[in-house]
């Protein structure tokens, strides 16, 4: 009996060590995809921190492509960048978009005065 606890207590001991070993070499796996994917996020900040780029193409987005980009660069610690992307996008949307800043002259009985978007307000919402 006493021979069969010693096996036993020797083959728990040497799960034990497997599982650690494995954990530890998961644990790495994960800091390295965390460091490509810091570094993946930080190459697009810096690329699309960009006014004129926003200004250029922000109008050809969608408005859930403009927000995938707003969220990333918000991600990145790029608030006033996501702003920028936001604002130049809105300015070609029309009423009913979700970035419709009510400039344009709209013709609706039950919604006469179109209220524009917030964009601060709404970038904050896409983070919360």
């Amino acid at each position: 009996m006493k021979i069969l606890r010693a096996l036993n207590f020797r083959a728990k001991r040497r799960a034990e060590r497997a599982f650690y070993a494995e954990l530890l070499e998961l644990s790495g796996q994960v800091a390295m995809v965390h460091q490509e994917l810091t570094a993946a996020v930080d190459h697009f900040a810096d690329t699309f921190d960009d006014g004129m780029l926003a200004s250029h193409v922000g109008e050809s987005f969608t408005c859930t492509e403009t927000d995938a980009i707003a969220s990333l660069l918000l991600a990145a610690g790029r608030r006033d960048a996501a702003v920028t992307w936001l604002e130049c996008h809105a300015d070609g949307d029309e009423y009913g978009d979700a970035h419709n800043q009510g400039t344009e002259v709209w013709h609706d009985e039950e919604d006469p005065f179109p209220t524009a978007v917030d964009i601060r307000e709404y970038a904050h919402a896409l983070v919360a």
